[in-house]
């Protein structure tokens, strides 16, 4: 059985917007192999499945999960007709939602000040699936939020950055 991380080492909180069930949000079956903690930016492919990271042109997704997550990971026995632990799913935030998340899952290098207005970008290649600052000419990448509080350490001492999601594609041909 995996180890599950504790709820807040790794998450995205829903600040401020539309509660439960009524705020935008999506399931979807991870990726073959994928991997990501709560709180992951991360995007569908083409074949409705889900990935870790965003490209410039997909829509950028929250995970409200982990994929090691209880209620995701499919484990245990099928003994008596059932599947074990989890649905296998996970459910994300959508960029496009009008609301104000905080994740644990942001790139905390010491360069990044994230003031606010900050617009952020997906991180790559070994910060994949973490969102970072955008360039100031943000006409070469996907932005996928603007900051809106900064960088703050939550009620269990975990620093989390409070942004707006929103999906600007970029408008240059790379």
């Amino acid at each position: 059985m995996s180890n599950p991380s504790m709820y807040y080492t790794h998450l995205v909180h829903l600040v401020a917007g539309p509660i439960e069930p009524h705020n935008l949000q999506i399931g979807l079956a991870p990726y073959t192999g994928e991997t990501w903690n709560a709180g992951s930016l991360c995007s569908q492919n083409a074949t409705f499945s889900a990935v870790k990271g965003c490209a410039d042109t997909a829509m950028p997704l929250w995970a409200i999960n982990g994929t090691s997550d209880l209620d995701v990971a499919v484990e245990g026995s099928d003994y008596g007709g059932g599947s074990g632990i989890g649905s296998g799913n996970v459910n994300f935030y959508v960029a496009t939602g009008g609301y104000e998340l905080f994740t644990s899952e942001y790139d905390s290098a010491t360069a990044n000040d994230y003031v606010g207005n900050q617009m952020l970008t997906p991180a790559t290649e070994d910060d994949e699936g973490l969102v970072t600052e955008a360039a100031a000419t943000y006409s070469d990448n996907l932005v996928c939020g603007y900051v809106s509080r900064g960088v703050k350490s939550n009620e269990y001492g975990i620093n989390v950055l409070y942004f707006w999601p929103v999906c600007i594609p970029p408008v240059n041909a790379s």
